[in-house]
C-alpha cells in the first residue's frame, strides 16, 4: 500500500521528466511534483516563531476572505482559500474524525519525545509533521508526511512499544492523500509570487472536476 503510493509519485516524476506533456495542462503537472517536495520541506525547515507567524497570516487571510463578502460591493473570492475551505470540509467529516484524531495523538507523542523524533529521523530522514488547523493543507501536509515514513515509523513505535495505526486506518489515510492532493498542490501554485499562474486556473478547475 505505502509502497505503491511512493511508487506512484516516482512514476509521476518520470512521466514529467520525459516531457509527455505539453500547453497549459503540462505545464501544470510539470509544476504540481516539484511542489509536493518544497511544501514539505518548507515545514521542516519552519521553526516556532515562524509556525506561529504562518498562523496569524492565515486567520488574516480567513478575515479577508470573510470580509469580501460583506456590503453590496462583493469580490470574487480567493481561489486559494476557496481551495482550503474545500479541504477543512474533511476534517469534518464523521468517518475522517476517528482516524484523524488517533494520527494526531501518534503524531503528537513522537513529536514530544526526543528519543522517538531521533530515531525516526536517523532512520527515515524526516520527522513528523503535526497539525496546526489553521495551516493551509496541514491535513494533507501530515498525512502524507505519515505514508513517506510508514515502515521507519511502525518500527519506531514497535521498539518504544506504542500503539500504531490499523491496516484499515492507513488505507484511509492512502484514500485521503489522494483526494487532497490536487487541492494542496494548486494552492501552493496560485499563491507563488514568482510565476504566472492566472492561464492555469481553468485547467485546475477542470481537472478538479475530474478527479
Amino acid at each position: 500500500m505505502v509502497d505503491a503510493f511512493k511508487q506512484h509519485q516516482l512514476d509521476e516524476s518520470k512521466n514529467l521528466d520525459d516531457g509527455t506533456s505539453e500547453g497549459p495542462e503540462g505545464d501544470l503537472e510539470k509544476m504540481e511534483a516539484e511542489e509536493i517536495e518544497d511544501s514539505l520541506d518548507k515545514v521542516d525547515k519552519m521553526n516556532g516563531d515562524e509556525l506561529l507567524q504562518e498562523e496569524a497570516d492565515s486567520e488574516q487571510c480567513e478575515d479577508r476572505h470573510k470580509a469580501a463578502f460583506v456590503g453590496l460591493r462583493r469580490r470574487t473570492s480567493y481561489f486559494s482559500h476557496t481551495l482550503q475551505l474545500v479541504m477543512k470540509e474533511f476534517d469534518n467529516q464523521r468517518s475522517q474524525k476517528r482516524v484523524l484524531g488517533t494520527v494526531h495523538k501518534i503524531v503528537s507523542k513522537v513529536n514530544k519525545s526526543y528519543k522517538a523524533t531521533e530515531t525516526l529521523i536517523s532512520r527515515a530522514g524526516k520527522k513528523l509533521i503535526a497539525y496546526c488547523h489553521t495551516g493551509w493543507s496541514s491535513t494533507y501536509l501530515m498525512l502524507s508526511r505519515l505514508l513517506l515514513v510508514c515502515d521507519e515509523l511502525t518500527s519506531v513505535l514497535d521498539e518504544l512499544q506504542w500503539d500504531n495505526l490499523p491496516t484499515s486506518y492507513w488505507k484511509q489515510i492512502e484514500n485521503t492523500v489522494e483526494v487532497l492532493q490536487p487541492f494542496a498542490i494548486y494552492t501552493q501554485l496560485v499563491g507563488s509570487e514568482e510565476v504566472t499562474t492566472i492561464s492555469l486556473i481553468i485547467p485546475m478547475l477542470a481537472k478538479l472536476q475530474m478527479h
